[in-house]
């Protein structure tokens, strides 16, 4: 066919499996009535050749049948006269602008007596392109072709059909397609008598190509498939729209064959041309007649609930960023919170100083390190019973434990073991999904006998209701994705079910089952300040603990670390104590040739309610 063909080199990438899963039950027929079906009267023997026939369309203000044929190497318009409903007379060439010696033109839609729109190639600068362009009718011929500016694009754009009050125009194009793929676009007149800018009709279009509309009055679209999953290439399909949203499409199941079917129009109520290269044509593509006829239809009981529910994707992404800052532990602790710190569920602290956090933490991990790694430890306090009761408590053995009792109100905790010293990581855990909401289309066939129909989002054993509706199929709704982050990372299945409650209260329900991708990444926290980046640290000196070379030298080694592609290093304290200890502190990492260290009394206290505030410094490094 011909315009296959040229579609065929058009597109060159492969395609997405179309994300379309539909649930069938059969049971027993309930009772018949009429409805109506096109049936293929015949080939139209007398306007076809043995090359490409297509795009048929019936001008009824001269009743004149044009279509195109590419017997003469190009695709080129003929016309011929109805002789009755179901017979043409010869064909002949079309004369006129409407021609153009040497190219290739089709797809004429007639608006008016005066006004028709087709599809011709346009030249740029790098190569011609197919767009829409507007004739008018003078002197028994269409004539004065002009390009349509506000539907000018640089992308293929095809087959135009404009509804009969002459509001609507829908065509196929590639713009907007990362596939390359053919979408269906659709645009509205305006009152200046231009066209709005075209927009996508996402809910017929799929990852295959959608070409050849036609509109019939002004709420249904007939066009051609193949990416909608029928029998065979290219298939037919209509769509009734209802309000501002196009249905679901459904098949022509007794045009469409394993061939292509394209072209349809309605001639009249009853009457109908389409094309197709079935086996048994005189040529390639031919154009051939349909008729409409009653047939008794079965009536589906409601037992035989057909329920369809898709959505934009499968698969959902989700990655967890964990932006963090590292801390030294505390070893220096007050006899009086003892109580507190040993709670095995502390309570909530509000407005708590992160270095009261730090306080509150470093008392449980420094124990819990204690259990696995079985090191010597040092424990300086006047509470030193409540100390072994508590490691009794909790499973701790206390052979490689020496205590120390002494008179200041204070417990000490001393390890020469590098990995129990080690620095912590506090921060904050964020998910990422995407896409951040899920487009579901659900829909129901017979329509009438559903009463209600709710969505469920079931992650793992999780089940959380999404939406809940009542009102008439199909429903399309956006179910938010971000607020199940966490869920999702942990989860092992995930789905959506549609439960749909017909009239008589029988339920019927479909699961959509998703992969989930999970990533996860770190990231070190940084402060900006006057558009100045930062990399902040804390210390704790509590002069004490000074021997303590494996705590205090984690903090340093970071520190250092950070400090080696950097502008300056700000050390702040807190109080007139902290002073001297910021001065050590400079010593130290002079030491490990990190220059350019400053000093400087903080602007603004801590606040602490636990931690010391003179044992505390903050380390500012300042990043190019």
């Amino acid at each position: 066919m011909f315009l296959i063909n040229e579609i065929s080199k058009l597109l060159t990438n492969s395609k997405i499996l179309l994300l379309f899963v539909i649930l069938i039950a059969f049971s027993s027929l309930n009772s018949k009535e009429k409805q109506s079906r096109w049936q293929v009267i015949r080939n139209c023997e007398e306007i076809n050749t043995n090359a490409d026939e297509f795009a048929p369309i019936l001008d009824i203000y001269r009743n004149i049948f044009y279509f195109n044929s590419d017997i003469s190497g190009y695709s080129m318009f003929y016309q011929t006269k109805i002789i009755d409903s179901l017979h043409f007379d010869s064909p002949k060439l079309t004369k006129g602008d409407l021609n153009q010696a040497n190219n290739n033109q089709c797809c004429l839609s007639i608006l008016s007596e005066n006004e028709a729109y087709y599809q011709n190639y346009r030249k740029t600068k790098s190569y011609p392109v197919i767009n829409i362009y507007k004739l008018g009718y003078a002197k028994n011929s269409w004539a004065n072709p002009y390009i349509v500016d506000s539907l000018k694009s640089d992308f293929y754009s095809a087959f135009p059909a404009v509804s009969s009050d002459g509001k609507i125009l829908v065509f196929s194009s590639t713009r907007n397609s990362d596939n390359n793929d053919i979408d269906l676009y659709i645009s509205y007149k305006l009152n200046d008598g231009s066209w709005s800018i075209p927009v996508s009709i996402d809910e017929l279009n799929s990852p295959g190509n959608e070409i050849t509309p036609f509109i019939l009055g002004s709420d249904t679209l007939y066009f051609s498939s193949d990416g909608q999953e029928g029998t065979g290439k290219y298939d037919i399909y209509y769509s009734i729209r209802n309000g501002t949203q196009w249905q679901r499409p459904l098949p022509l199941t007794s045009l469409n064959t394993e061939f292509d079917e394209t072209d349809f129009k309605i001639i009249n109520n009853n009457i109908a041309v389409f094309c197709s290269d079935r086996v048994g044509g005189k040529g390639k593509a031919d154009i051939y007649l349909a008729q409409r006829e009653e047939i008794e239809k079965t009536v589906i009981a409601e037992s035989d609930l057909e329920i369809s529910l898709q959505a934009q994707t499968l698969t959902l992404q989700v990655e967890k960023i964990f932006e963090y800052n590292i801390y030294p532990l505390i070893f220096a602790f007050n006899s009086k919170d003892f109580d507190l710190l040993s709670m095995k569920n502390k309570p909530e602290i509000l407005d708590l100083n992160i270095i009261d956090s730090v306080y509150m933490i470093s008392f449980d991990r420094i124990f819990d390190r204690i259990k696995t790694k079985n090191s010597s430890l040092k424990i300086s306090s006047d509470i030193n019973p409540k100390i072994k009761n508590y490691l009794s408590n909790n499973n701790i053995d206390q052979k490689n434990i020496e205590f120390v009792n002494i008179s200041e109100n204070k417990i000490y905790i001393e390890t020469t073991n590098d990995e129990i010293a080690s620095i912590i990581e506090l921060g904050k855990t964020e998910f990422l999904v995407s896409p951040p909401a899920l487009d579901i289309v659900v829909d129901a066939r017979p329509k009438e006998i559903v009463s209600e129909i709710d969505i469920s989002l079931q992650i793992d054993s999780k089940i959380h209701k999404i939406k809940e509706h009542k009102a008439e199929l199909p429903l399309q709704f956006f179910g938010k994705t971000t607020s199940f982050g966490d869920q999702l990372f942990n989860a092992s299945k995930v789905s959506i079910f549609a439960n749909a409650k017909t009239n008589s209260g029988v339920v019927e329900n479909h699961e959509l089952s998703f992969n989930v991708i999970k990533e996860e990444r770190r990231e070190r926290n940084f402060k900006t300040i006057n558009k100045a980046k930062f990399e902040q640290f804390y210390a704790i000196t509590d002069l004490y603990l000074f021997s303590q070379k494996s705590n205090f030298g984690s903090v340093l080694k970071a520190i250092s670390e950070s400090a080696i592609y950097s502008k300056n290093v700000y050390i702040d304290y807190y109080s007139e104590i902290g002073k001297s200890k910021a001065e050590f502190m400079k010593n130290e990492l002079l030491k490990l040739k990190i220059v350019n260290v400053k000093i400087r009394a903080a602007g603004l206290p801590l606040n602490l309610r636990f931690a010391d505030v003179n044992s505390i410094l903050s380390i500012m490094v300042e990043k190019y």
